[in-house]
């Protein structure tokens, strides 16, 4: 009986070993889900200009490309809800809200949430989740000068475990006004650049974090409006040319990865606004799938303004390259502004 006893006891010590040690590399091998949730770009508007956005960042969106934006609209309310498709059946769920109010002529403040899951699959047998909640604020400090940062909590959880860690976005906006001044046109030029995810590490287990993936971006935008308007007071057309440059800082010793993106907008009575762009990661990295570049192709997409004062309904759609689980991803906001 004691004997007994003994196998019994060493077969739980050792299945639970093997339990801890699976989890364990798990948590290791694949990598922390909120990686993946802080690697996604947010807002339908910018993964259509081929995530080229640090400067653009005008609004309600800037709390992912460069909080500095933030400052840089006068919308009032604004609030958003973003929603991208799985990528395969039950895997990858991913939703992202929204809420930003102007304080005054000067500064303005948004509360955010996103949230990405993954549902167990036959490559992928663990239950993962991830969300991230932050609150950011901007401030003119010039004519032309913005500046913003958002604070995030971001959780993850692998099956039963979690685990929770806070971090930093901080960014900077030059607005340079009349570069381009006629009878007919106007033209801006902005230049962004934006710290992201500067904080603790992540731990699952007390001595074994993982860093959250830092981004820096660096890019300039040229906008450019018309100067005649229709009946109603909306512009006749504008476009908009944007790059950008991502570096992952704190990426795996010799993996120098960055990524740079370009688009273009053409807006038509400041109602509709088709959407084009490129983008491109390096080194390029093939994925056994698909067998194309990860995160590299053309971008597209289409947007629409709807004035019913004193609100404004917009709606934006984008495609994107993934090349990893699949070919391509879409997403699609939904937004609400209401004030000037």
């Amino acid at each position: 009986m004691e004997k007994l006893e003994m196998q019994l006891n060493k077969s739980t010590v050792i299945s639970t070993l093997v339990f801890l040690l699976a989890i364990s590399a798990s948590v290791c091998a694949q990598s922390s889900n909120s990686a993946v949730l802080l690697l996604q770009p947010l807002g339908a508007r910018g993964v259509a200009l081929g995530e080229s956005y640090v400067a653009v960042a005008d609004g309600i969106h800037s709390q992912y490309w460069n909080p500095a934006g933030l400052a840089a609209s006068s919308r009032g309310v604004q609030l958003t809800y973003t929603h991208r498709p799985e990528l395969v059946k039950g895997v990858l769920n991913y939703e992202y809200g929204n809420i930003a109010y102007q304080i005054n002529s000067r500064s303005a403040i948004s509360v955010n949430f996103s949230y990405v899951a993954f549902k167990p699959a036959s490559f992928q047998p663990d239950d993962r989740s991830s969300y991230a909640t932050g609150v950011s604020y901007a401030s003119k400090l010039t004519t032309n000068l913005f500046a913003g940062i958002t604070v995030k909590r971001v959780s993850s959880k692998i099956e039963q475990l979690s685990a929770h860690a806070f971090a930093a976005d901080i960014g900077l906006l030059y607005r340079i006004d009349n570069v381009l001044n006629t009878q007919t046109v106007q033209g801006q030029v902005h230049l962004g650049a934006s710290l992201s995810n500067v904080g603790q590490k992540i731990e699952f287990f007390a001595g074994q974090g993982e860093p959250l993936p830092r981004f820096l971006r660096i890019g300039f935008a040229f906008d450019l409006n018309s100067k005649s308007r229709i009946n109603t007071g909306l512009r006749r057309f504008g476009v908009l040319l944007s790059f950008e440059y991502q570096n992952l800082l704190n990426e795996q010793e010799n993996e120098n990865i960055w990524e740079w993106g370009a688009g273009a907008e053409f807006r038509i009575i400041e109602i509709l606004s088709l959407r084009i762009g490129y983008h491109e990661r390096l080194p390029k990295t093939k994925q056994t799938f698909i067998g194309k570049t990860l995160d590299t192709g053309m971008t597209y997409g289409a947007g629409l303004n709807i004035p019913i004062p004193p609100l404004t309904l917009q709606f934006d759609f984008a495609s994107a390259p993934q090349n990893g689980w699949v070919e391509r991803y879409e997403m699609f906001t939904f937004g609400v502004n209401w004030g000037s």
